[in-house]
């Protein structure tokens, strides 16, 4: 692994002492999460909501197996404590061979 690669990845631990986890699949990971957008926004035909959160996993705590993908659910808790939130996964991508970036918005939203 490149230094590069090294530092994301400390940083990243130094994140998830915070304490944001995403559970999918009945098991929970440390996470670290972006900002949670929300609301709603004024389109032709209507409103429409807006809601998104930024996802970043340490790839190698599925152990080379199944992860999450495009278009499956995932709970997400911000904070200890925090009230856990359904989202749905719009886009994976796995960066370095070391992280998984999920862009996630909320279940109620159209595809």
């Amino acid at each position: 692994m490149d230094d590069a690669t090294q530092c994301l990845l400390d940083g990243l631990t130094e994140f998830e002492a915070v304490g944001a986890l995403a559970t999918w699949s009945g098991a929970d990971f440390p996470c670290c999460g972006g900002t949670e957008l929300g609301g709603k926004l004024l389109e032709s035909g209507g409103f429409r909501l807006t809601a998104a959160v930024t996802l970043v996993i340490r790839l190698s705590l599925f152990d080379g197996g199944a992860s999450p993908q495009e278009k499956q659910r995932i709970v997400y808790t911000s904070v200890p404590g925090a009230t856990a939130r359904a989202l749905r996964i719009d886009t994976r991508t796995i960066f370095r061979n070391a992280l998984l970036i999920l862009e996630c918005n909320d279940p109620a939203q159209g595809l």
